[in-house]
């Protein structure tokens, strides 16, 4: 198959606790590959993102989500516990 962008790896890993809503940022810290979480692939990867314009939609996903600090951004529909 077609090869993952790696961006699409972290953020299918971001948690709640990864949102900075009020800062409108987003802290890398973590990957998702294959169902396993784990470090992002190299140092340079962990870091701070400005979510701009996102802010007032990730916004609206927390209060619909509930947005639990341990909670996935984007979960799976039929399985909230599991990430993407």
């Amino acid at each position: 198959g077609a090869p993952i962008d790696p961006r699409a790896t972290t953020a299918l890993a971001l948690q709640w606790k990864h949102v900075d809503l009020e800062a409108g940022a987003i802290s890398i810290e973590q990957r998702q590959w294959n169902m396993d979480i784990d470090k992002p692939k190299t140092e340079g990867s962990n870091r701070l993102l400005a979510i701009g314009d996102l802010v007032e939609r990730h916004k609206a996903k927390a209060a619909k989500d509930g947005a639990d600090s341990e909670a996935w951004v984007f979960a799976q529909e039929d399985d909230l516990s599991r990430p993407m």
